[in-house]
């Protein structure tokens, strides 16, 4: 019974209500715990047979072994149990209406969507589900209707069984115990490896007796075993309906009627001797627990005249009657045939159990430690009149006839019943709970209760100084919150005495909550913290900020491996073995990907420091320059929209590229540029002032960002169309200028921040009067022979699609490849245009516009994002890989032409053949299937994949797949219409 720390303290705790604590403790989801920095809440509304409590625990965000550290918060009761509105619709939700509004004030309010609540319905509502099972069902629903219109995370309503009131009740005592686990004075939860306590619980309805046994348990009813961090446990329970205090006095009442008769004047030896009342027969036998002994005939309205008569024999005799001792179908019992083991161990006895034993203490002066102290103080209190009674405790009035009855009862259910003796009684200690700790004015006298459990004062005066520690760190909390002038210097002084300390577990807490609230810490302790790897590891990130930001290479040591990570998950994304034109590399919106952990770290790290952000950035900038890799712009242009959506404006405010970012970034959400964000960006670019040049280098970096190039091009694209719908020139329209101009200074990036010559591109004058226009005929040419295949036969000309490209792509020193090698504006214009006739399902202009990227600027066809692309789209020309020349075209044409020398190309092509491998056609796959058998050297991945492949088509051979038909993809294209002229008639595009 040592130091029960519960709320940091709980010095000799009794139970609250035994199956609250229970349940949070094996209820509690690690999903729950949202924020770890702050406290979590439960709610359990303890719904038993005479009256209901709501109890509002909270417990720190974290766990060991997988089960909660719970304490109480606050509790709030109702004077009645739901079951006694069986009668009373909607009574039973509205009597709780006063304690949830309390938790609603009481809790947090954003906590409340994470607090969970709970009700277990007890022994009074598992009567009234013998009786009448609609009854309690529609309490249950009517209460669940109720909890869920307040704020928090209804959990559920339920009856518990007795054996489930059991167990949850010895959790709770051997919680509070420190039993299962405790605070030590090493600073941290440590198993205590004590021996478990015995719970027994008298409650209204019901009585229980659960412990921890090594018998074999004869009767599996009465077994459990409960997993508690990390520990399994073996225990005895079982619950004795009908025996709790208010059904107890029903039993005892109805054996006086059967062994006086029925003449309307009763005898009542447990009654006080100058006690009388009056009763009609159906308060005796309107009970499950006495309606099977109503006489024959009956009468319910009958009145009975109750008289007192104070005969502690009388009364022994009588209550021995409502026990069955004589059989016994186990090797051994307590009582009613229920198979119990031999008691061993401590125990601890609540409730009504508490309230009996500190009636007979209080009113007998005897302190009962044996049973034959038990039995000369229950004979004191049965021989006593009420009269006496009342001068021992007026304040219980309404209760003082029944304390003969239950002390008695007390008397023959612990010694007769589970068999307690001379030396095992000692063992039990009667507990009740004074707000979570015992009143200081009876602290001393309680201290002895320590010595019971074996539990040394060290344990006690330790859960003190932990309490102390608590209240210091919410003080420091509230002053760094404050106002006052002198806030800081205080902290200040705080650590001056504390930091010495600062090595001690139990007092390193209370250091680092200072660090942490100090703005700036002085310069000598943090050294002292950076060189001590362990107070350094365990320092709050406000902390390591300040040391950060005088030690870029510390920094770098922290932000290096977030970088790797990030652009490992952004290469696993273009690996994917989803192929899919809807759900692609871009398909995330800009908000979406700011929510990953490497951006919130990165973010939570930086803070709102200023020097922190720029080191990122040049990290960012050092490892694009060494890598090439464009993934890092986009961790740029992320990691300003992060700390934009945190509104830290001591950044935001300085960066010069936020406002362009934040309009590219709306740009983006849509994957549009349209007229009026258009002006805007253009208004950012020709806003840079002489001098000021150099913050071009930040916005190429922002706009080479892969989503940013993404929605450029396609901007550019669907400009394109509508310029054919209006009959109108590249040049003539400034919108089309200015993505192309945004488009080159993106391309440009690493050239710019390479030389550090601040400059914008310049823009090749032909991209615009001559490619551009190429390309616009191309696609009037797609669309004039898509026209002509649809007329009537008799109307068809001659016309056969062109297996080359059009003369103007290809005179003046081939044109087309020449753009596409050479001029990197152009060449991620034509792949997209690849991409857009892929999406129409164009597969002649596909085939032939296929070999022309073979040789492309930087090779940037066989990077991973336009393969990535083009293999998703190539899945909606999934039937056409039935067709040899297709094949050959996708193939041999372009993917094969360097699937030896890129090992990425021979990855993309191995993720494409897994998806359409049923498709395409059974020769060309055979030779694709020897061609790209991976080499010794090549990496696991691509193997992996082989091997995928191989399987897939050995399956394929055993079971041929029927053919199904293609379903219709409604792509959502808009259609652009086409001017007719001599060479183009209208058709929408």
């Amino acid at each position: 019974m040592g130091n029960q720390r519960s709320s940091r303290i709980v010095f000799l705790v009794a139970v609250v209500f035994l199956i609250t604590v229970g349940i949070l403790l094996l209820t509690i989801n690690t999903e729950d715990l949202k924020e770890p920095a702050q406290n979590m809440y439960g709610i359990v509304l303890d719904a038993g047979s005479s009256h209901t409590t709501m109890y509002i625990y909270k417990w720190p965000a974290d766990k060991q072994n997988g089960t909660g550290i719970v304490s109480q918060h606050c509790e709030c009761h109702i004077n009645r149990g739901i079951s006694s509105f069986a009668s009373k619709r909607g009574g039973a939700a509205e009597s709780l209406e006063e304690c949830m509004n309390k938790a609603v004030k009481e809790i947090p309010k954003n906590r409340h969507q994470f607090t969970p609540v709970y009700l277990g319905a007890t022994a009074g509502m598992r009567l009234l589900n013998m009786i009448n099972h609609t009854e309690s069902d529609e309490i249950l629903k009517e209460v669940e209707h109720k909890l869920k219109t307040y704020p928090f995370g209804f959990k559920g309503a339920t009856i518990l069984t007795g054996q489930m009131e059991g167990a949850y009740g010895w959790i709770t005592v051997n919680y509070l115990s420190e039993n299962f686990i405790k605070y030590g004075i090493v600073g941290r939860w440590l198993s205590p490896n004590k021996q478990t306590v015995g719970a027994l619980d008298f409650g209204g309805a019901s009585t229980q007796i659960t412990f921890e046994t090594n018998e074999k348990v004869e009767n599996n009813d009465n077994s459990l075993t409960l997993q508690l961090y990390g520990q399994a446990y073996q225990i005895y329970t079982h619950s004795f309906l009908c025996y709790g205090k208010d059904q107890m006095l029903r039993l005892l009442l109805v054996q006086l009627v059967k062994n006086q008769g029925y003449d309307g004047v009763l005898t009542h030896p447990c009654y006080p001797k100058d006690y009388n009342i009056s009763m009609t027969l159906n308060k005796l036998f309107d009970s499950p627990c006495t309606v099977s002994s109503r006489p024959s005939p009956y009468n319910g309205s009958k009145k009975l005249q109750i008289q007192g008569s104070g005969n502690y024999q009388h009364c022994l005799e009588n209550m021995l009657q409502i026990f069955s001792f004589q059989t016994c179908t186990y090797s051994k019992c307590s009582f009613n045939d229920i198979y119990q083991p031999n008691v061993t161990g401590n125990f601890m006895a609540f409730s009504a159990f508490y309230y009996t034993f500190d009636f007979l203490v209080q009113s007998t002066g005897i302190f009962i430690k044996s049973p034959v102290l038990l039995k000369q103080a229950a004979v004191i209190v049965c021989n006593m009149t009420f009269q006496e009674m009342l001068q021992k405790d007026p304040k219980q009035h309404n209760h003082l006839q029944n304390y003969c009855a239950t002390s008695v009862f007390m008397q023959v259910l612990l010694l007769k019943g589970y068999g307690f003796d001379q030396l095992s009684f000692p063992h039990i200690s009667f507990q009740k709970t004074m707000e979570n700790g015992i009143l200081l004015p009876t602290l001393q006298s309680a201290l002895p209760f320590l010595d019971l459990h074996g539990t040394p004062r060290l344990e006690f005066h330790q859960s003190v100084f932990d309490e102390l520690r608590e209240k210091l760190m919410e003080r420091v909390a509230f002053i760094a919150e404050g106002k006052e002038e002198d806030r800081y210097s205080k902290l200040e002084e705080l650590l001056e005495k504390s930091f010495p300390l600062v090595k001690m577990p139990s007092i390193q807490p209370v250091v680092m909550q200072v660090m942490k609230h100090l703005p700036k810490v002085p310069e000598k302790k943090l050294k002292q913290v950076m060189a001590d790897k362990d107070l350094y590891k365990v320092c709050a990130v406000e902390v390591k900020r300040q040391i950060w930001q005088d030690n870029q290479a510390l920094f770098g040591d922290e932000v290096s491996p977030l970088l790797k990570q990030y652009i490992v998950e952004k290469e696993a994304a273009l690996f994917s073995s989803d192929l899919s034109i809807l759900h692609n590399f871009f398909s995330a919106s800009p908000k979406t990907r700011r929510q990953g952990e490497v951006v919130q770290k990165l973010t939570q790290m930086i803070g709102k420091n200023v020097k922190l952000y720029d080191m990122v950035l040049q990290f960012l900038r050092t490892l694009f320059l060494r890598t090439r890799n464009v993934h890092y712009c986009t961790l740029r242009a992320e990691l300003l929209m992060s700390l934009h959506d945190l509104d830290v404006s001591e950044i935001c405010s300085v960066d010069p590229c936020h406002k362009f970012t934040w309009c590219l970034d709306a740009c983006i959400r849509e994957k549009f540029v349209d007229a009026k964000r258009a002006r805007e960006l253009q208004g950012f670019l020709d806003g840079v002032k002489k001098g000021q040049e150099q913050v071009l280098g930040d916005l190429s970096m922002i706009l080479c960002d892969p989503f940013a190039s993404n929605t450029l091009v396609l901007s550019t694209v669907r400009n394109l169309q509508e310029l054919l719908s209006q009959d109108a020139l590249p040049r003539d329209s400034p919108d089309l200028l200015l993505l192309l101009r945004m488009l080159s200074l993106g391309q440009g990036a690493w050239d710019m921040i390479d030389s550090q010559v601040f400059k914008e591109p310049r823009l090749e004058l032909e991209v615009v009067t001559r490619f551009l226009p190429a390309m616009m005929s191309i696609v009037v040419d797609d669309y004039t022979f898509t026209v002509e295949q649809k007329l009537p036969s008799e109307e068809k000309s001659s016309l056969t699609y062109p297996i080359a490209l059009p003369e103007t792509f290809t005179r003046d020193f081939c044109f087309f490849p020449r753009y596409l090698q050479d001029n990197r504006v152009a060449c991620e214009m034509g792949l997209y245009y690849v991409l857009h006739i892929a999406k129409q399902r164009n597969n002649n202009a596909l085939q032939r516009l296929l070999p022309a990227l073979v040789e492309t600027y930087n090779d940037v066809a066989f990077g991973d994002i336009f393969l990535h692309l083009l293999t998703g789209h190539l899945t909606l020309l999934s039937d056409d890989f039935g067709s040899e020349d297709f094949c050959h075209a996708v193939f041999d044409n372009f993917l094969l032409t360097s699937y030896s020398s890129k090992e990425n190309v021979h990855r993309h092509t191995l993720r494409l053949l897994n998806h359409l491998h049923q498709k395409v056609h059974p020769s060309s796959m055979g030779i694709l299937i020897k061609t790209l058998e991976p080499p010794k050297q090549s990496s696991d991945p691509v193997k992996e994949l082989y091997m995928q492949l191989a399987e897939k088509l050995e399956a394929l051979k055993r079971s041929p797949p029927e053919p199904e038909e293609a379903p219709a993809l409604d792509l959502g294209l808009h259609p652009v219409t086409v001017p007719a002229s001599a060479s183009a008639p209208t058709t929408p595009l």
